[in-house]
């Protein structure tokens, strides 16, 4: 199964000049300058993860959820998430924990 988790991020009076980078571990989407934005970090460790920015911010395609997905930082209007990829047995639940912190 694939989790994932999304926050479009708007900063400022201008959506189309901020600034957006992932990482393995989080994801941050900030007004030019790092003035001030949002971040969302993992902390489950226990499942196959990683930071994810998308572009444009719609919301994602849950048959093909890679479409706006961007490897590499953008300046623009986006969104920040996290995916995982979880296995999970029949009658068994799984949980993950993420932290949205302001920047």
């Amino acid at each position: 199964m694939t989790l994932l988790r999304v926050a479009n991020v708007n900063n400022g009076p201008v959506a189309t000049n901020d600034e957006f980078v992932s990482s393995f571990n989080a994801a941050f989407g900030q007004e030019p300058g790092a003035s001030w934005g949002l971040g969302l970090t993992t902390n489950t460790f226990t499942f196959a993860h990683n930071g994810v920015v998308l572009s444009p911010p719609a919301p994602p395609d849950p048959c093909h959820y890679v479409t706006n997905i961007q490897n590499f930082a953008i300046v623009g209007d986006g969104a920040i998430g996290h995916v995982y990829a979880i296995t999970i047995p029949k009658g068994a639940t799984k949980t993950v924990a993420m932290t949205y912190k302001p920047i």
